[in-house]
Parts: C-alpha cells; structure tokens; sequence
C-alpha cells in the first residue's frame, strides 16, 4: 500500500497500483530488501537453530533425547519423552 499523507491524511486512497508511482514502489522495495533481506534473515535463523541443537549434543543426540508423539508443537514448557 501506497499513500499520499498530504492529499489523504487518513490514508483512505491506495495510490500503488497507479503507474506513475511505479519508481517510488520500487525504491521502497529495495529499501526493505536491504533492510530484511529474506536469504540472509533464513540463513541466520538456520546458523541459529544449528547452535541450539549443537547445545543440546548435536542433531542424533537430539532425535534420540525427544520422540514427538503428534505432529504438533508441543505447548511451551512441555516436554514429551
């Protein structure tokens, strides 16, 4: 979404699918590319996740430790053995 806060200030005309705006619609998408690029945010949650299972002995350890019994996440401070 688009707005133009001068001429509409309650933010009531979506102006982003007009063409004249197609500069500006895609400066703002490399701005927030630049700000949450979606390869290197997944990158850092996987190194993220690959400490954590390290900390708990590594990834067969971690299988063995805890069996799932659905395919559900279990409820935060349950623990299924």
């Amino acid at each position: 979404q688009l707005f133009d806060l001068l001429s509409d200030p309650y933010e009531l005309k979506d102006i982003s699918e007009d063409t004249a705006n197609a500069a500006i619609i895609e400066d703002y998408k490399n701005k927030l590319q630049e700000i949450l690029n979606p390869n290197v945010i997944d990158k850092k949650c996987r190194e993220d996740q690959e400490k954590i299972i390290s900390a708990f002995g590594g990834r067969e350890k971690f299988s063995q430790d805890i069996v799932w019994k659905t395919s559900e996440t279990p409820v935060p401070g349950e623990y299924i053995q």
